[in-house]
């Protein structure tokens, strides 16, 4: 599974990948948010302009609850501090699933790689550890009262912090991958695909590049 240049998008979308390699139970972070006025303004006007239905019922459930604690944090509805994600299944194959990551791999894409991590069927390649932009997430953009510049503005606070941090050292690979890195990710990816499938299947593997060194 190649996540190289994976900058993130919806937890949400992972689910389905994360159904395919799970297989054990494993305890996952929920986030907060710091309630002041401006989100509880924000997350009012979202109630009232998103015609989907069950997104504009979170919007108001988050206002009222932000409503509530103004001046201190509060959880994001439907969520724990600390949940155990236990599914019904757990599917025979893939037996095991190799996860390319790379340093631009941020928010979304990390949290599938913190989830998937916990499966006995993966391994995580790689060279370098991922971005490390996911303890401060959610970022909204907000207009300057003068209008001369947008802010982006994270939203919520992972509830691992500041036991754990992730933000400025990212996820680290498991184990490296002997081709050098490039921006044309596509320069090497038969080899390292193959390198990858090779290590997973337990077949001895010689690279250009092991030679090379050996020479």
């Amino acid at each position: 599974m190649d996540l190289r240049g994976n900058g993130g998008g919806n937890d949400m979308n992972f689910q389905t990948l994360m159904a395919l390699v799970y297989s054990q139970p494993y305890l996952t972070h929920g986030v907060e948010l710091y309630a002041t006025p401006d989100f509880l303004s924000l997350y009012r006007r979202l109630a009232t302009e998103n015609p989907e239905e069950t997104w504009a019922r979170f919007c108001q459930d988050m206002a009222d609850s932000v409503a509530q604690h103004l001046g201190g944090y509060v959880l994001r509805p439907g969520l724990q501090r600390i949940r155990l994600m236990k599914r019904d299944s757990v599917y025979p194959y893939p037996r095991k699933v190799g996860i390319l990551i790379h340093g631009r791999n941020a928010s979304s894409a990390e949290q599938f790689i913190l989830e998937a991590k916990n499966s006995e069927k993966v391994t995580l390649f790689g060279n370098e550890p991922t971005m490390g932009a996911i303890d401060l997430s959610n970022v909204y953009s907000f207009t300057s009262p003068l209008g001369w510049f947008r802010l982006g503005v994270p939203t919520t606070r992972s509830c691992r912090w500041p036991d754990i941090v992730i933000d400025e050292k990212g996820i680290a690979p498991q184990i490296p991958v002997p081709y050098p890195d490039s921006m044309q990710e596509k320069d090497h990816i038969r080899e390292e695909i193959l390198y990858i499938e090779r290590v997973l299947r337990g077949i001895p593997c010689r690279t250009s590049a092991n030679e090379s060194t050996e020479k």
